[in-house]
């Protein structure tokens, strides 16, 4: 069985858990948008699923 990062529950996460849109919105992350932080998101998936995944084999 292959790893699958948990793109939703971090998201779901980041918003309902943390409160991502109220911390961006104090100002103190401008550049901060619900596009840049799904590409981030996805980005670190693809690292997790492809780089730190196959490290944790057993064997």
């Amino acid at each position: 069985m292959t790893y699958r990062a948990p793109l939703r529950d971090l998201a779901f996460a980041l918003h309902a858990v943390a409160d991502i849109d109220q911390v961006a919105a104090t100002g103190a992350f401008p550049d901060y948008d619900a596009d840049l932080m799904g590409a981030v998101l996805e980005a670190a998936g693809q690292f997790s699923e492809g780089v730190l995944a196959p490290l944790n084999r057993i064997g």
